[in-house]
């Protein structure tokens, strides 16, 4: 059975019909405080906020379902999720993914790519500056495409694996590695209660966030259009932000 209802008038309409409420399964990984688990299993943050407003404008309930970032892949590709977020360069990296999906024209939101370290290392600007270097990663993250450098056996760059943004921190502290590369917002909030003395940052890069919709549930294409047209509405009438900060906050005009 489709998760969009073909009975509903075209999305060129001036205003979108709010009496769908078609219930999606939407997938993500933590990223907080932009997105995550909170202590009571529930979902929240200012992005989850942003898609719940888009999806009730568009007529949909959202049924939100915490993966690790491998599962979250699989489960766009099968069809067992309607939609996830991601960045573009990094799923082009996944065929097998990205030929499973549409992708949406627009921006949902932003991320920014920083490097870490503690004392008197060498600052780091690019990639080629952590050659013979050791480097924290996240598990199943591959940083919009810098994953495939370091893995490059002739970069010579050792990973020290975490398992989640709480982790990563105690191993920078620890000294495991040398840097960490890690997105600004999740950091900024794990800082907040675990603060690292002597921390010195970087920015590397920002990259687009967009919505992924499974090519696997029928009317995605038209899904994908309610979504997207929701958003800009709501973009339209100044409730959603249009002003992009660094770090990932975004702000109105």
């Amino acid at each position: 059975m489709p998760f969009y209802d073909l009975s509903q008038p075209a999305m060129a309409q001036k205003t979108i019909q709010k009496t769908i409420q078609k219930t999606i399964k939407f997938g993500y990984a933590d990223i907080p405080p932009f997105l995550y688990t909170n202590k009571k299993g529930e979902v929240e943050g200012s992005l989850f906020e942003k898609l719940t407003l888009i999806a009730k404008r568009a007529g949909y309930r959202l049924h939100a379902h915490q993966r690790p970032q491998a599962r979250l892949n699989h489960e766009i590709v099968t069809g067992q999720l309607h939609f996830i977020l991601g960045v573009k360069s990094a799923l082009k990296m996944q065929p097998d993914v990205y030929d499973a999906i549409f992708v949406s024209d627009s921006i949902i939101h932003k991320l920014d790519l920083m490097i870490y370290w503690i004392g008197a290392k060498a600052p780091v600007d690019k990639k080629a500056e952590l050659r013979n270097k050791t480097v924290i990663t996240l598990l199943g993250y591959v940083y919009g495409g810098w994953i495939d450098f370091f893995r490059d056996p002739e970069n010579n760059i050792t990973e020290c694996y975490a398992a989640n943004h709480h982790q990563v921190i105690n191993m920078l502290k620890r000294g495991r590695c040398d840097y960490l590369l890690n997105f600004a917002g999740p950091m900024k909030e794990m800082l907040k209660n675990n603060p690292v003395e002597a921390l010195h940052q970087r920015f590397l890069a920002s990259y687009d966030v967009h919505l992924f919709v499974s090519k696997q549930n029928p009317d995605a294409g038209k899904f994908m259009a309610h979504m997207e047209a929701a958003y800009q509405q709501l973009r339209d009438e100044g409730i959603l932000p249009l002003k992009y900060e660094r770090n990932g906050v975004f702000q109105k005009k």
